[in-house]
């Protein structure tokens, strides 16, 4: 399996950032759409498919055909791109001044909006995030996505953050197990794209929703955790990587970690490759594992990308521009600009818009690690924009699926048995052996139907095979 080098290099300008919309190039033509390139027929960009199965998106500059290239985030029509040299100095202050520069720019960013008669609706969570965004809008609708039922602290805090601010209207969005995956197969023909189910599902069903509502625009919080060094993964990677260099015997590690999945952990002291790093928090137990071959040089080809496309000043830019650049942001253009786009909604993501980035990226590692990772300065935010208390100090709690009488009532077994014996997937992922170990794992099962579907929904039907 040949890994594909291939650089874009253009220049930059003043407009989209990492929230503008998926990109496709072939040769001197761009498109928002795979449906605008002839597909039938072509090969597959196998390295694609490796990149779904680590990270559960779309990695550029691979697109799921052969000599059809995804563009990366930032880019927009006609070539710019706002990572390229992307260099934020730190600033050595105090937390009031980038809460204050974060509620100058969001008071101003709304301003505009609504001169402009633009804001509508809003995403809107039981945290922070969206609490903030609301706390500048004027009675919006509101679309929540319940994912483990009405009794979640989703609907619990969401509720409180609703009452707070002001909503003219709040829907509430649940798992439907039949539902869900009608609509998802829909969305993935409609897209030819492959789509992580868990990651597509809430965003598909709540954008069927605000198309009920009327909703033609809709605000979310996505992308405030990635910045603040908030996810888990972000942090640990943040620890772990200034070690790695003083630790023997890596090697020794990796085969032990690659050999036996209760030694796994040990892998994350086997390398300071930030790209394979996220790929073990990403992949949902695939990597590392003897069930997955991974291309030679795939993740220095990546970790090169960073350096090609952003210029990071110190590690933790590094390992925030990482997960921003190479997965946030990409799944940010998939299942939440395009799919909404689907049902006549365009997304707006504040939290995306580079002047936020900027501000976000300047904070020291001092204030970063306060309250163990725990987003400070937004806090700090809420806090000023009159966010309620038992909100701000709850845990949290990202957008989920509820999976328990899924799992409980044995419906992943069936596909388990197709999976097991489907060509298309066992050319890149020994299925057998991830059934026979972590058969009622929800998060990589779901990460395995996913490419199962778009096997038989996209790849078979256009004869890619």
């Amino acid at each position: 399996m040949a890994l594909a080098q291939k650089r874009i290099t253009m220049p930059a300008t003043n407009s989209d950032f990492g929230g503008s919309r998926l990109l496709f190039r072939k040769g001197e033509k761009f498109s928002h759409s795979l449906n605008d390139f002839n597909v039938r027929g072509r090969h597959l960009d196998k390295v694609c498919y490796i990149d779904f199965l680590l990270y559960g998106t779309l990695l550029a500059p691979h697109s799921p055909v052969e000599g059809i290239e995804v563009l990366y985030p930032g880019y927009s029509m006609g070539g710019a791109n706002q990572y390229q040299g992307f260099s934020v100095q730190v600033e050595k202050r105090g937390i009031d001044y980038f809460v204050d520069e974060l509620d100058s720019f969001f008071s101003d960013y709304f301003s505009r909006a609504y001169a402009e008669s633009q804001p509508d609706a809003l995403l809107l969570s039981g945290g922070i995030d969206s609490a903030i965004l609301l706390s500048y809008m004027r009675n919006p609708k509101c679309v929540t996505w319940g994912g483990w039922g009405p009794e979640s602290t989703d609907i619990k805090f969401s509720r409180v953050n609703a009452k707070t601010f002001g909503v003219s209207r709040h829907e509430f969005v649940y798992v439907d197990y039949d539902r869900d995956e009608e609509i998802y197969k829909q969305s993935v023909r409609d897209l030819r794209i492959p789509l992580l189910f868990a990651n597509a599902v809430p965003f598909i069903r709540m954008s069927e929703a605000g198309r009920h509502m009327g909703i033609r625009r809709w605000y979310m919080g996505q992308n405030a955790d990635t910045i603040s060094c908030a996810y888990a993964s972000i942090e640990a990677v943040r620890r772990l990587t200034p070690f790695i260099r003083y630790i023997p015997a890596k090697s020794w590690l990796r085969a032990m970690a690659f050999s036996d999945a209760r030694l796994r952990k040990l892998f994350l002291l086997s390398t300071g490759n930030i790209p394979e790093l996220f790929a073990y928090f990403k992949s949902d137990g695939i990597y590392p594992n003897n069930s997955l071959r991974v291309p030679d040089g795939y993740f220095d080809d990546k970790n090169r990308i960073l350096d090609t496309h952003t210029r990071p000043q110190t590690l933790t830019q590094r390992i925030v521009l990482a997960e921003e650049f190479m997965t946030e942001a990409r799944r940010n253009q998939i299942i939440q600009n395009e799919v909404p786009r689907c049902f006549g909604i365009e997304t707006r993501a504040p939290y995306h818009e580079r002047s936020v980035i900027k501000t976000m990226l300047s904070v020291p590692d001092s204030i970063t690690r306060m309250d163990s990772y725990g987003k400070i300065v937004l806090k700090r935010l809420a806090e000023r924009r009159g966010v309620p208390a038992e909100v701000i100090q709850k845990g949290k709690k990202g957008l989920s699926y509820g999976h328990a009488d899924f799992i409980k009532s044995g419906r992943h077994i069936p596909m388990w048995k197709k999976m097991v014996k489907d060509d298309f997937l066992n050319e890149f992922i020994d299925v057998r052996v991830l059934r026979e170990t972590q058969r009622d794992n929800f998060s990589l099962f779901d990460r395995i139907r996913s490419l199962f579907w778009y096997g038989e929904l996209v790849v078979r039907p256009l004869n890619l095979i």
